[in-house]
């Protein structure tokens, strides 16, 4: 099989197969997706969920080139690739990148661990890539050791015409996040590495939580994908390296309208604490590479438990039951009705029941404003105000003496700031009553000894990114708790969905080897 880099790099075409390897490649690049009976159009028989990732014209996303060459070694096909060392860097020398890693960061009190300098490596290796990089493992300061290293090669930065001369036009470096909170952190993170490097200078640029002064010139480029998509194509022209930071985040339409965007970005990685692009040949693990690239990092939770890089985990699933018999044989005939009751219908009848219980309200602010230490406290509904009756609940509950905070999506970014610092505070006790949304991802916090997950979840990334808040290192920290409310509605031959949700969260925590035990109470 001969394919042909096209389409300034993007894609591969297939110029010269067999049949047999072109069928092959067509089921090989076709792939349904998930859960794919549940989707309105499925139901309707309007689309039969599968997702073709080669077109009519023999074309393939170039970030699927590891999955051609894969189907290639499995069926002893022989492939030729023109142009595949453009998405390489075959120049690359680590050694040489590991003397520049060891002289850059010279009398820095931030000394890379070898995990994350080889992980820089390889993104400047591959120029198009994913690494799944649990949380706590540092991100950021790979992201920055892959900016800061490119920016002193001259890759982007300022750029001279062939006499010398300094041209109008910068080379930047565009970071992609799903939050305003991660494009404040981000900068912050990015100015503290560089503190101590007095003669390395660059200039930032931010977008999120309002209007940004556009400006020319800047070497990094920090923006929300909500934010970054609504931007000129022609802002763009300059963008040589693209970051999508929580990468999971990728396949959203944002994100790829930005990505489209980015004609001329040679390097494109996604860094995340979870991404879908470890879980085989699936339609979402497709997807993802073909937008960012093959999967070249995995470093685990595990990993860092095990080397005293993040602070292990304590799961404990409390089981409450509190519900009244007659309703919970009235969800039980609901259930049977499947006509007029679907599962997401049901769904939400349980969850509207959990918000609105008072049993359950009582005992879980009981919980929460008993433990001595920072919480983080998570919840979902705000259309109902369910976080903001949690927030006055514990204000009633503990003294003046500890802080009770408040997040969601329409908080304003300056506070948002001002109380993720103030959760490292070591002079008093806080309390952050905050969405999934805002601080379930990325928030860098390492003074939180217990997380609260009050509504229920099944999906992998919700639940890691959870975890992740509370696994930032601190001086005396030795434990993270992490408090999994499940309601338990089940009858003989009945169990409800946020049970069953649990279910599967118990299977990762069983796959992932946290440390996890069950509790029951009668409330």
């Amino acid at each position: 099989m001969k394919v042909a880099l096209v389409n300034n790099d993007r894609q591969l075409k297939i110029v010269d197969a067999s049949e047999l390897e072109l069928t092959q490649t067509f089921i090989r690049f076709t792939k349904r997706i998930k859960n794919a009976w549940f989707h309105p159009l499925v139901k309707k028989r309007l689309w039969d969920g599968n997702i073709a990732f080669i077109d009519s014209n023999l074309r393939i996303s170039a970030g699927l080139w590891n999955e051609l060459n894969a189907m290639c070694d499995e069926y002893s096909f022989d492939l030729e690739v023109d142009g595949i060392e453009r998405l390489t860097n075959p120049d690359f020398n680590e050694d040489e990148f590991n003397s520049w890693v060891e002289k850059f960061f010279v009398g820095s009190e931030i000394q890379p661990r070898d995990y994350q300098t080889d992980a820089a490596m390889k993104i400047l290796k591959w120029k198009r890539s994913i690494s799944e990089i649990a949380t706590s493992a540092g991100k950021t300061l790979i992201m920055f050791m892959v900016f800061a290293y490119l920016r002193d090669k001259g890759v982007i930065g300022p750029q001279y015409d062939k006499d010398g001369n300094k041209l109008q036009y910068k080379d930047s470096f565009l970071i992609i996040v799903p939050n305003v909170s991660l494009v404040l952190q981000t900068y912050e993170k990015f100015v503290e590495y560089n503190t101590f490097k007095k003669d390395f200078k660059f200039n930032i640029q931010t977008f999120g939580g309002g209007a940004s002064k556009v400006r020319k010139n800047v070497d990094v480029i920090i923006g929300t994908f909500q934010t970054l998509r609504d931007l000129p194509d022609e802002y763009f022209e300059t963008v040589k390296v693209i970051a999508c930071d929580e990468s999971h985040f990728a396949s959203t339409k944002s994100v790829k309208l930005t990505l489209k965007k980015c004609l001329n970005a040679s390097y494109r990685f996604g860094v995340s604490g979870t991404t879908k692009a470890t879980k085989g040949e699936t339609a979402e693990s497709f997807t993802m590479q073909s937008l960012l690239g093959p999967i070249v990092n995995k470093i685990s939770a595990g990993f860092l438990f095990k080397n005293d890089f993040a602070t292990p985990l304590k799961i404990r699933m409390v089981y409450m039951d509190y519900l009244d018999p007659a309703i919970r044989a009235d969800l039980k005939r609901l259930k049977s009705r499947k006509k007029d009751y679907d599962g997401s219908k049901l769904l939400s009848i349980e969850k509207q029941i959990i918000i609105e219980n008072p049993k359950r309200m009582e005992f879980i602010l009981e919980a929460i404003s008993s433990v001595k230490k920072n919480s983080l406290v998570l919840f979902h509904n705000v259309k109902d105000g369910y976080g903001k009756h949690i927030r006055d609940g514990l204000i009633e509950r503990v003294s003046n003496k500890v802080a009770v905070h408040y997040v969601d999506g329409n908080t304003d970014k300056d506070i948002r700031t001002e109380y993720r610092h103030d959760m490292d505070r070591t002079d008093r006790r806080t309390i952050m009553v905050a969405s999934y949304g805002t601080f379930s991802t990325g928030i860098d916090i390492k003074n939180i000894e217990y997380v609260f997950l009050l509504e229920s979840f099944k999906s992998e990334v919700i639940i890691k990114q959870s975890f992740g808040r509370g696994m930032r290192l601190m001086d005396g920290k030795v434990i993270v708790q992490i408090i999994d409310f499940i309601d338990d509605f089940s009858l003989p031959g009945y169990e409800n969905y946020v049970l069953k949700h649990s279910q599967e969260r118990e299977l990762l925590y069983e796959a992932e080897g946290y440390d996890y035990k069950k509790l029951r109470v009668k409330l």
